[in-house]
């Protein structure tokens, strides 16, 4: 057994739909964007874009917010993501 592996099946911890860290933005809120969507909280994802949320943050897969909402069928959060995105210029 290698040094810190889990000695059992039981001791692995399952593995987080979402992954971290920001491969490309800025990163601010990207994170809880992105837990958010995934969710499908949209009051979250409002207050979030109202503190400058990051709508191009990526996760180590590569997925935006609005991807992770389309992947649920969160439509509507969907939507005010484009329309966000389409607002932004992204650096």
């Amino acid at each position: 057994m290698l040094k810190n592996e889990p000695s059992s099946a039981t001791e692995k911890a399952s593995p987080s739909p979402i992954s971290s860290p920001a491969l490309s933005g800025n990163g601010k809120l990207g994170q809880e964007l992105l837990d958010a969507a995934w969710k499908g909280e949209i009051e979250s994802i409002k207050k979030y874009l109202q503190e400058g949320a990051d709508v191009f943050y990526k996760d180590t897969d590569g997925f935006r917010a609005i991807d992770r909402a389309r992947d649920n069928g969160h439509e509507e959060i969907v939507e005010l993501l484009k329309a966000t995105e389409g607002n932004i210029e992204q650096e």
